[in-house]
């Protein structure tokens, strides 16, 4: 996972601290330049990440959750290449663990001010 962590940190370029053969979803760097990398933990497809460490770590404390979240958006956005971040993910946004949301107009919607 270390390898994984790495070649997305340094936008699938080419990099000598890159264990190419420990990277689990490609076994060669894809792009020549960082530009042309999208850097991003979640979507908005799906669960949004917040939902994501919620079920898959049920017995972790809320600030632990938070903690996670933290990081892995700081990875992100110290990451080179370009940043992708849904609406919503900076204040820990939840679809209420809605996976597929499209017909829900109510998990669509980001109420602002409220």
């Amino acid at each position: 996972m270390e390898a994984s962590v790495k070649f997305g940190v340094v936008a699938a370029v080419q990099h000598d601290q890159v264990s190419y053969d420990k990277v689990n979803y490609s076994k060669a760097p894809y792009t020549k330049e960082p530009y042309q990398f999208i850097s991003y933990c979640e979507c908005h497809d799906n669960h949004v990440l917040w939902d994501k460490l919620k079920i898959s770590c049920p017995d972790a404390s809320v600030d632990t959750r938070k903690s996670m979240h933290q990081l892995a958006l700081s990875i992100v956005l110290t990451s080179q290449g370009i940043a992708f971040l849904p609406a919503g993910t900076e204040f820990l946004r939840s679809k209420t663990g809605w996976k597929i949301h499209l017909n829900l107009e109510i998990v669509s919607m980001l109420l602002i001010g409220i």
